[in-house]
């Protein structure tokens, strides 16, 4: 987590190698480009991509104009998150070499909690940014938001017990659960344990956005299908599973008995 604004408005960067690499070459491109005898300084119009000084280190950042002002600018920094007002002398052109590297902040929502009140309090924006800023975590996400930003459940696995972001906020008091209450279910009668595990989805789709190879087997409606995975490793199980049903299935092998919904 690079920069938290409220825990429904913080931005995340993949602390994969490729992203990671993706970073360094983009800060090598800004560091060897952006002397003022490379750049001319110029005036930009609100929603340019530029790039801009940070005050805090003085280095050059990929940004989008957000506000025009007199002697000043409000700009987002892509990469990060942040935003800050800038002197239109520390605004330059964004280089054409510096436009192909990817956006690496994510704007995201912390999944599993709401604000106290009609909206989030100063105490809750800061135990969010202790708990999360520039500390490596694990994220799952659980959607895209019609904002466009992701519901994301985030734990920080660093410590002897893993830790819910989400819950923390909750047990120190400055969130609520948006989570549906556990039911506890009513015991039946005691039936022999034999369940068939559910596809993960992660076994389909791998990441999110991305298409891959399914087959549709059965249609009720457009909006209620299945499908099967044509992975290898699908396959083959599907096959394994054949073979094993067209060995134990003769009359001679089962005895019929009746036996209970679900």
């Amino acid at each position: 987590v690079t920069t938290v604004d409220t825990p429904h408005s913080f931005y995340i960067q993949a602390v994969a190698q490729s992203s990671l690499d993706e970073l360094n070459q983009l800060s090598a491109h800004l560091s060897a480009i952006t002397s003022p005898s490379q750049l001319v300084k110029s005036s930009v119009a609100k929603g340019d991509l530029c790039c801009a000084k940070f005050s805090k280190d003085g280095s050059w950042y990929r940004a989008e104009v957000k506000e025009i002002l007199d002697t000043h600018c409000v700009v987002h920094f892509l990469d990060y998150g942040n935003t800050e007002r800038v002197l239109w002398s520390d605004i330059v052109h964004c280089p054409v070499e510096c436009t192909n590297v990817p956006i690496q902040a994510i704007r995201c929502a912390l999944y599993g909690v709401v604000p106290l009140d009609s909206k989030w309090s100063p105490p809750a924006v800061e135990a969010m940014q202790k708990l999360t800023v520039d500390k490596p975590l694990l994220g799952q996400a659980h959607g895209q938001l019609p904002d466009g930003s992701f519901s994301v459940e985030l734990m920080d696995t660093s410590g002897e017990k893993d830790v819910n972001i989400a819950a923390e906020l909750v047990l120190g008091g400055v969130a609520a659960s948006s989570k549906p209450p556990v039911v506890t279910p009513k015991k039946a009668p005691a039936k022999p344990n034999i369940k068939v595990s559910s596809l993960p989805v992660a076994a389909i789709f791998s990441r999110d956005k991305e298409f891959s190879l399914v087959t549709v087997t059965t249609v009720d409606t457009p909006h209620s299908f299945y499908i099967q995975a044509v992975a290898q490793s699908s396959l083959d199980e599907l096959n394994q599973l054949s073979a094993h049903l067209s060995a134990i299935t003769s009359p001679s092998q089962l005895v019929k008995s009746s036996v209970a919904k679900g």
